[in-house]
């Protein structure tokens, strides 16, 4: 806090000029004010005021993030260096966990080198927001509208290429995890070992000793950079680029030796993004074919049906309801006895629909055998238990589904 006296302005009353932290204010008072009680007035005054802009800009800020969902987009320049950096060596899947409006994804992969020019590539992408999702979903192959973290399913083990700028926050069950964090651990299962992981974080997450020891634990880093200046100043960005590790599982000396030269190191000794390197990172390859699943937990029709992909069949496969049958005993070369069918029924033979449809009859059936134990306690002589025999039988039981819809247990 600093106050200092100024002239006034064509005479008259002086001005007094008081603030902090290149913040001034400006008031012209009279001459035959207690001056000492105006000075306690400005303190107060300036701690009121400041509460209220320390306020006003965490409310904005929030409202800010929260319209983005805490995540801020990478700038599609820097996206594009980074994308320089490698090279696919055939046909690949690429995997964006929170893909916005897609333009990084787009301009990363505009610059990657590919080896062969008829691999194609492939793009697996969510995003959680439904009005980003309907705006931007065509500029994803395969796109899904769904929490990336437990709200999707994915084959494991799919991809050799992801490019992730996750949001940022905490989460998870305990409120308490960073968002980062969830994500990398979600996205290490869905990666090929050795397959890269691209990641843009804040400086700060970076140094978060959690955040950090989970990430170098799944990931071996390759390569660390920061943003230019420019952009650095914006968001603190930085890059992280690792393989993913064949298990789970870091030395502490290699984490700290890690840790220290790059996110803990001066800012000026963290490099930028090269614009021209030397070498290219080798992408390996991964192929659609073998991506057997990627949809959201929540089944969308519409989605499947309009959808050429050769998921489809498999899909369609997994969600159908096979057709139930009055018999599912096969040819068997003597007819079965009425005892004999029902111990088959009871066993999980001939399981579906049974009966007659014109004798008013017509049910499912469903036969279950469980194991289970009978204790049968021996009493000597004097009327005292002293052992208790312990048998195991098959328990029989069928349920049945009439056409009223009454539901029996027979045991």
């Amino acid at each position: 806090m600093i106050f200092f006296k100024e002239t006034a302005f064509g005479g008259g009353w002086p001005i007094w000029v008081f603030g902090g932290n290149s913040l001034f204010f400006y008031i012209q008072i009279p001459v035959s004010d207690n001056w000492d009680f105006f000075i306690l007035r400005l303190f107060q005054k300036e701690e009121t005021v400041m509460e209220q802009i320390i306020k006003q800009n965490t409310f904005s800020r929030t409202v800010f993030n929260d319209s983005k969902l805490g995540a801020y987009y990478t700038d599609p320049v820097h996206a594009a260096k980074i994308g320089r950096l490698f090279r696919l060596q055939g046909e690949c899947c690429v995997l964006e966990p929170s893909f916005g409006n897609a333009e990084a994804l787009k301009a990363f992969l505009s610059q990657c080198e590919r080896a062969d020019e008829a691999g194609s590539v492939h793009t697996f992408g969510v995003e959680l927001n439904r009005e980003t999702f309907e705006q931007y979903k065509q500029e994803i192959e395969f796109p899904v509208c769904a929490d990336f973290i437990g709200g999707i399913r994915a084959s494991n083990r799919a991809f050799t290429l992801c490019f992730a700028n996750p949001p940022y926050g905490v989460g998870g069950d305990d409120g308490s995890t960073r968002l980062e964090r969830l994500f990398i651990e979600r996205i290490f299962q869905l990666m090929k070992t050795k397959g890269y992981l691209v990641l843009v974080v804040s400086l700060t997450t970076m140094n978060l000793d959690e955040f950090a020891k989970s990430l170098l634990a799944r990931f071996k880093p390759v390569a660390f950079y920061r943003f230019d200046d420019e952009e650095f100043a914006k968001y603190k960005q930085v890059v992280f680029i690792g393989q993913k590790r064949a298990s789970i599982g870091l030395y502490r000396k290699e984490y700290e030796e890690w840790m220290s030269a790059n996110p803990g190191a001066p800012l000026e000794n963290i490099p930028y993004i090269p614009k021209d390197p030397d070498t290219r990172m080798e992408v390996p390859v991964s192929l659609e074919s073998e991506i057997e699943l990627f949809t959201t937990k929540e089944f969308d029709e519409a989605i499947l049906l309009h959808n050429t992909s050769a998921l489809v069949p498999v899909l369609k496969k997994a969600l159908q309801t096979n057709a139930y049958q009055s018999v599912g005993l096969g040819k068997p070369i003597v007819p079965l006895k009425k005892d004999l069918l029902y111990l088959s029924a009871i066993a999980g033979g001939g399981q579906g629909l049974a009966g007659n449809e014109d004798r008013g009859d017509l049910h499912l059936q469903r036969g279950q055998a469980k194991p289970v134990q009978i204790e049968t306690p021996e009493i000597n002589d004097d009327g005292d238990i002293h052992s208790v025999l312990v048998t195991t039988r098959n328990q029989i039981t069928l349920h049945v589904i009439d056409n009223f819809g009454t539901i029996r247990e027979l045991a």
